[in-house]
């Protein structure tokens, strides 16, 4: 696995799980990708498909709809 993974317990999981939107700030993924490239992308897909878990990509943070939140694996590309 060549991207970041924050879980939970780790360090830097509460700050980078955090939306620009307080409105869902209450959505806690189970994990957040940080991912740089295309290739790192496609291993944070995988990654989360291994469990069947929902995918939301964050690049700014900044989806009123909700969009950028969610339960499952957050693919943080910002």
């Amino acid at each position: 696995m060549k991207f970041e993974l924050l879980q939970p317990h780790t360090p830097e999981y509460e700050t980078a799980r955090r939306p620009q939107i307080t409105r869902y700030a209450d959505v806690k993924p189970t994990a957040i990708a940080r991912c740089r490239t295309p290739t790192e992308i496609a291993e944070a897909i995988a990654y989360a498909r291994q469990d069947g878990a929902r995918i939301a990509i964050r690049s700014g943070g900044h989806c009123f709809a909700g969009r950028s939140s969610t339960t499952g694996v957050l693919i943080d590309v910002s």
